[in-house]
């Protein structure tokens, strides 16, 4: 996991950071940075390593500079600038939470008892820890949850607890409407052969359901979990090895009106993950394998095709998980 106070450019030239700080702006006396020029200086491809805090949802200032002592909580998205104005807008919830994190547009939600915890890791010190028992993470609905038949790629590493039981699921991802209208990667037990799985339900009609072998999986182990789509075909690896063989179906991923979840169903229990998650990414429109290959060595970095990416970093206990 890479360390939230690493500065990188997000996404294109759109600045985005992590650092919660109060931004204190020098006055125009100081004779430094003053209107639009410090923004000129720094603007449009530019990496930013502090997220403005204030209460409102943006913030505009004139060639004079004054000392800001209002705070927000959000994230710092675009900067524009004229010869006379910088302007700094701000999205995210304008209340203050101790479980919403805010970074490259996504809202990260820690429910129940999901926590950072620096006992485990595969990378960076630290991971996620989901009890089993009423823990998950949620994310709002977006439009990058909606694949349609574009490639994608859901990545992550996985040290279980516990495994399922004898016909359940326990749940990595997910994105749910309803009962009726949902999505799911999982792992499934059937009769005591696990099963890494990818279904979706639309309109209550099973549209994809594709079932593949894990290799084999045990408790107290870290493994390397890919869930690939390249056009109608679909891989799953575990550990780099592919599950199975490869599958075939053309059908969507249906742009659902539902939020994101990690290890949870989304409509209560059953199916809590009960272990740890590091390294979660979800990229769209790249299929990052399609046959084996050696599991990652180190963190994932940020590139144009990832649309969420949790490296669980953050100090032991926390329930503060940073998208980027």
């Amino acid at each position: 996991m890479r360390s939230t106070g690493d500065s990188v450019l997000k996404r294109g030239s759109i600045p985005v950071a992590v650092l919660l700080v109060f931004v204190v702006l020098l006055s125009a006396s100081s004779g430094l940075y003053a209107g639009a020029s410090f923004f000129a200086q720094q603007a449009p491809n530019v990496t930013v390593t502090t997220t403005i805090l204030t209460t409102t949802t943006s913030w505009t200032t004139s060639t004079i500079w004054s000392t800001m002592t209002a705070v927000i909580l959000g994230v710092w998205t675009t900067v524009q600038y004229t010869t006379s104005t910088s302007t700094v807008t701000v999205t995210g919830s304008t209340a203050s939470s101790s479980t919403a994190s805010y970074s490259n547009g996504k809202i990260v939600t820690a429910n129940g008892n999901a926590r950072i915890t620096t006992a485990q890791s595969k990378f960076g010190g630290a991971s996620g820890l989901f009890n089993g028992n009423g823990a998950y993470l949620s994310t709002p609905d977006s439009a990058d949850w909606a694949f349609g038949t574009a490639d994608f790629t859901i990545d992550f590493w996985v040290r279980f607890n516990a495994l399922p039981a004898a016909s359940s699921y326990m749940y990595m991802v997910n994105q749910r409407q309803d009962d009726s209208n949902r999505w799911h990667a999982v792992l499934y037990n059937y009769g005591g052969t696990y099963y890494w799985a990818f279904v979706q339900i639309t309109s209550g009609v099973q549209t994809i359901s594709i079932y593949e072998k894990s290799p084999g999986i045990s408790t107290i182990t870290w493994y390397h979990v890919a869930f690939v789509r390249s056009g109608n075909s679909w891989y799953f690896f575990q550990d780099g090895t592919q599950c199975g063989t490869t599958a075939t179906n053309s059908n969507a991923v249906s742009d659902f009106a539902g939020s994101l979840y990690i290890g949870q169903y989304g409509g209560g229990p059953p199916g809590y993950l009960n272990g740890w998650l590091d390294e979660l990414r979800i990229s769209k429109g790249v299929a990052r394998w399609t046959s084996n290959f050696t599991p990652p060595t180190s963190a994932p970095t940020g590139d144009s095709n990832i649309v969420l990416l949790l490296h669980m970093d953050g100090a032991d206990g926390s329930n503060t998980f940073i998208d980027g």
